[in-house]
C-alpha cells in the first residue's frame, strides 16, 4: 500500500475511534440522566453517586425540563450524604429558576 494511503488510512481510524468514544460517553450521560428520573430507588442514588462523583452533575442535568430536574433532585435527596447536599445547593444557583 502506498505510504500516502497508509497515513490517511491511520488518521481516519483514529478519527472514528474518537468519534466512537463521545458517542458512547454521551449515551451513557443519557443513560444516568434517564436512570435519575426513573422509579428504581437504587438505579437513581447509584446515577447521582457516579455523575457527583464525575463532577458532571450539572453540566449532564442542564436543558432537561423543570418536571424532570424535581426527579432528579429526589434521586439526590434518597442518597442523602454531603456530597448530594452540595449539588442540591448548586441548583440555587441554576439558572432555570423555576426549580
Amino acid at each position: 500500500m502506498n505510504r500516502k494511503f497508509l497515513n490517511y488510512a491511520i488518521f481516519i481510524a483514529v478519527v472514528a475511534i474518537v468519534v466512537g468514544f463521545a458517542v458512547r460517553h454521551s449515551r451513557h450521560m443519557a443513560y444516568l440522566v434517564d436512570s435519575m428520573a426513573g422509579p428504581d430507588r437504587e438505579k437513581r442514588v447509584a446515577a447521582a453517586k457516579e455523575l457527583v462523583k464525575g463532577e458532571q452533575f450539572m453540566d449532564a442535568i442542564t436543558g432537561e425540563t423543570v418536571s424532570r430536574k424535581i426527579r432528579i433532585v429526589q434521586a439526590l435527596e434518597d442518597w442523602a450524604e454531603k456530597d448530594a447536599v452540595a449539588q442540591a445547593v448548586a441548583f440555587l444557583k441554576d439558572p432555570d429558576k423555576p426549580v
